[in-house]
Order: C-alpha cells, then sequence, then structure tokens
C-alpha cells in the first residue's frame, strides 16, 4: 500500500511544487485547490509522508535478509547452491 501510495504522493508533490515555482502560472490550481495557503499545507504533509517512510523503509530492508539487500541493488538473490546427490548424477 505504501509503494501505491509513492506514486500518489510524487504526482501530488511534482504538482504542488510546480504551482508554488511558478504562481503566476498556476492560477487556475490555485483556485482549484484554494489558494497558495493551501497548495503549501498540502506539500508540506507529502514532503513529511517521505520523510516517515523512507526510515521505515531502511530500517525493514536492514532487518531482513542481507541478500534481500543486495537484490535492492543487483535485482538478483545469491542462492548456496544445492548440492547434487549421487543418485541423481548416474
Amino acid at each position: 500500500m505504501i509503494f501505491s501510495a509513492w506514486g500518489f504522493a510524487v504526482a501530488v508533490a511534482t504538482v504542488t511544487g510546480w504551482a508554488m515555482l511558478a504562481p503566476n502560472e498556476s492560477v487556475l490550481l490555485q483556485r482549484l485547490l484554494g489558494g497558495l495557503v493551501t497548495i503549501r499545507v498540502i506539500h508540506y504533509f507529502v514532503a513529511c509522508f517521505f520523510l516517515a517512510s523512507i526510515p521505515l523503509h531502511l530500517y525493514l530492508v536492514f532487518t531482513e535478509e542481507p541478500a534481500k539487500l543486495q537484490a535492492m541493488f543487483t535485482g538478483y538473490v545469491q542462492k548456496e547452491p544445492v548440492p547434487i546427490r549421487q543418485e541423481e548424477k548416474s
């Protein structure tokens, strides 16, 4: 669920950030959302969501298997090879 919320939060942060960056070009958006103060409040809470979920994500990554951390960077999980029994060789 947090993964889906991140996509939505990135979109909201982009729109509200653009509205704050260029307030003269975002008059329609300001009217729809209730003004620059409301846009700033929305942007603030989205930033708080990012700040809260990043440490939580890092905690969950480091408390699980180290192989899963490696998989985040390489895309592969390194597994121990399974020894072949003598019966299977023949």
